[in-house]
């Protein structure tokens, strides 16, 4: 099971949709998006907002702690946080 995420500048770009779900073990300690993640417009909004590009993050009952760098989802239109202990 996945304990750790880490996702490194620029990267899925052309990701339309993102889901973290249902990770029990998932915790804070190195759970981090870079920056320009998840974004094809990353200097553009709200021109460039997608309304058909979304962020999901949903039961992980460890985690505490999400960073987001700069510029991610950017152009996506939902970010929902749901299910989480903090």
């Amino acid at each position: 099971m996945l304990e750790d995420l880490a996702i490194n500048n620029r990267c899925f770009q052309n990701c339309r949709n993102a889901v973290i779900e249902g990770l029990p073990l998932l915790k804070s300690e190195h759970t981090v998006i870079g920056e320009g993640c998840f974004t094809m417009y990353k200097n553009g909004w709200p021109q460039t907002m997608n309304p058909n590009r979304h962020f999901y993050l949903k039961d992980c009952e460890r985690l505490r702690e999400l960073e987001i760098g700069s510029k991610s989802f950017s152009d996506y239109s939902l970010g929902e946080i749901s299910n989480l202990p903090s």
